[in-house]
């Protein structure tokens, strides 16, 4: 005997009794157009697209004995950022949030230090471009986080302190919203 409980939509009609093909034929019509505006939904948001593979490029390079990998993922205000320098068998990873634009390169401070320097900011109008962080190759440590801010906020003068010198920004910054089309 088929019982409501565990039998498909399908195959009862409205009464409980076995349905006609037109029955099913709608149900699963209904189950489909569901399905598709959740797909078309999910997709129009970025949802899913977030965990399939979105870093199309990346920055690679040597500052003394540390090694600096900068990459990055999805768009504007959800865009991320990851700087992960090794050392030793150790690791520092720095996340940054609304990141549109990321370089590093491998500088000396004033006093003939290695000084690892990562400019990062936000492509809005009201962003600033002279926003730095400062990573120590050798300890690790994190000296300066770079601001992102639509507020135009920038800690140039607090990456010049820790240098000890005047600073422009890097040479080669990537911008990732060019690279995640």
């Amino acid at each position: 005997m088929i019982r409501n409980n565990i039998t498909p939509p399908c195959f009862l009609g409205p009464d409980g009794r076995k349905a006609d093909s037109g029955f099913c034929h709608s149900w699963f019509l209904r189950v489909m157009k569901c399905l598709f505006v959740l797909l078309v939904a999910g997709m129009a948001s970025g949802v899913w697209g977030q965990s399939i593979d979105k870093k199309k490029d990346y920055q690679e390079f040597q500052c003394g004995d540390a090694r600096v990998f900068v990459e990055g993922w999805g768009r504007f205000e959800n865009a991320r950022a990851l700087v992960t320098v090794s050392n030793r068998g150790r690791d520092t990873k720095l996340w940054l949030h609304s990141v549109d634009f990321i370089g590093g390169e491998c500088w000396m401070d004033s006093s003939n230090r290695r000084e690892i320097v990562i400019q990062a900011y936000c492509g809005g109008s009201g962003c600033g471009k002279k926003s730095f962080g400062i990573i120590e190759p050798d300890t690790l440590r994190i000296s300066l986080v770079p601001v992102i801010s639509a507020g135009g906020r920038q800690n140039v003068d607090a990456a010049e302190e820790i240098l000890g010198k005047d600073i422009e920004g890097v040479s080669e910054v990537i911008n990732w919203a060019n690279i995640r089309e």
